[in-house]
């Protein structure tokens, strides 16, 4: 049982997976794909990967991870799967313990990016885990539960971000669908990425597409508000 000594996203995650399990979490657009995570769901992948950190990369609780990555689905996950095992996200290398990119650039885990979250295709560099296929064989039970406490969520851009700097928000689009468009080439997290996924872990649902489809997404999607 994780032991929750103050508001944190996953703590809030993992009671509105118990209470609304079906409820929209993440949904990602990419022209005709649409992928959606349930509370359920989306908490089910932060195990999976909280756990692979813990375990297989010995990710120590307040250890840093650089997220070379651009707005995913995939990438909400994973930002919860560092918050679930105690960590803060970054999108720098410098003085992370560890980096998550894009298959084919140099990581020490990679993901392909692919709409169904399978394994790389043209296989891994040496040394890097393929996490299209190590996540799927991850325990759907928290091996190393660890306190959530009041920390540093993400640094971004330099600056701290703590995880109670993101409750105001999350409490202010409770229940709100926010939609995040952006360059599908980026290769970082940013703050309003990192907002808006604390958001969508406490009730709200975060649809992300490219800057192309914004007025599609917005017609089909019912967004309520643009980070």
């Amino acid at each position: 049982m994780t032991a929750v000594t103050s508001w944190h996203p996953m703590a809030q995650l993992k009671a509105q997976a118990a209470a609304e399990p079906g409820r929209p979490c993440i949904v990602w657009r990419d022209g005709p794909a649409r992928i959606e995570l349930s509370a359920t769901s989306a908490w089910n992948y932060a195990v999976k990967a909280a756990n692979l950190l813990a375990e297989e990369f010995d990710l120590a609780a307040g250890g840093r991870v650089q997220l070379a990555l651009p707005p995913h689905w995939q990438t909400a996950g994973l930002v919860f799967g560092v918050w679930l095992a105690g960590g803060c996200v970054s999108d720098e290398v410098q003085d992370c313990d560890m980096t998550i990119g894009v298959a084919g650039e140099p990581a020490d885990a990679v993901t392909s990016l692919d709409p169904w979250g399978g394994p790389c295709a043209g296989g891994v560099p040496a040394g890097a885990v393929d996490l299209g296929r190590e996540l799927r064989g991850q325990p759907d039970v928290l091996l190393q539960p660890r306190p959530l406490d009041r920390g540093v969520a993400a640094r971004v851009g330099g600056v701290d971000l703590r995880f109670e700097q993101l409750r105001d928000g999350a409490g202010a689009w409770a229940g709100t669908r926010i939609g995040l468009a952006a360059d599908p080439a980026a290769r970082s997290v940013g703050t309003a990425f990192i907002r808006a996924a604390a958001a969508a872990a406490c009730g709200s649902t975060l649809v992300i597409c490219g800057p192309g489809e914004r007025d599609v997404v917005q017609e089909q999607e019912h967004i309520d508000l643009w980070v």
